[in-house]
């Protein structure tokens, strides 16, 4: 399962979830199971070496998971105190890894 098809799912919940005014803290659950795939990927990219440079594909991996993983606790706190702090977390997590896979893009297009 690559991580870009589990944000197309997780957006597609979300955005259900908004139009039918559910409550998001049941969504996120689901999408913290979906983050477990995506941080084994990163753990067994970086041990068995199956990149050209597996610990930065397996960094980024690891961050789309966990960021996932800690949706649940973004949708409880919602926007208070604590909710915006783990919100800013998670916006540097996917940021580092944004910026890991456009690495990881130009290298595999240039070879470089």
């Amino acid at each position: 399962m690559d991580p870009w098809a589990v944000f197309g799912v997780a957006m597609l919940l979300l955005g259900v979830s908004l139009l039918f005014g559910f409550n998001p803290v049941g969504v996120s659950y689901g999408l913290a199971a979906l983050g477990f795939p995506i941080l084994v990927y990163g753990i067994v990219i970086y041990s068995k070496g199956l990149t050209g440079k597996p610990l930065f594909s397996a960094l980024m991996y690891v961050l789309i998971g966990l960021a996932a993983l800690g949706s649940p606790l973004l949708a409880y706190y919602g926007g208070s105190g604590r909710g915006r702090f783990i919100a800013y977390i998670a916006i540097i997590i996917l940021v580092i890894a944004a910026l890991i896979a456009l690495y990881t893009g130009i290298n595999a297009a240039f070879g470089t």
